[in-house]
C-alpha cells in the first residue's frame, strides 16, 4: 500500500521563487570568470540559496525548524542573507 509523504496546510505562505536556473549559473559564470582562485573556491549565489531555503521550509511545513551548520561558512554574507 502507498502512502504519500506529500501535505497541504491552509495559510501558509507560499515559498519565494526560485530564479531559473540559467540566470544563476550566468551570476556565477560572470563572478568566476573575472576571478583567479590561488585554492578549491566554493561559490555560492547567496539569493538562490536563501530561495532554496525557504523553499525547503515551506515544504516541510509549520513547526519544523530548519538549522544548518554555517561554520563552513567563514564570509558573513551567507548567514546574514539566511537571518533577513
Amino acid at each position: 500500500m502507498g502512502m504519500t509523504t506529500n501535505a497541504y496546510v491552509p495559510g501558509l505562505a507560499r515559498p519565494r521563487p526560485l530564479a531559473p536556473i540559467d540566470t544563476v549559473e550566468a551570476r556565477l559564470r560572470g563572478f568566476i570568470d573575472g576571478r583567479i582562485f590561488d585554492r578549491p573556491t566554493l561559490v555560492l549565489d547567496c539569493d538562490a540559496v536563501v530561495a532554496k531555503y525557504h523553499a525547503l521550509a515551506h515544504g516541510l511545513g509549520q513547526g519544523t525548524l530548519l538549522h544548518s551548520a554555517l561554520t563552513a561558512h567563514p564570509a558573513p554574507e551567507l548567514p546574514r542573507a539566511l537571518a533577513a
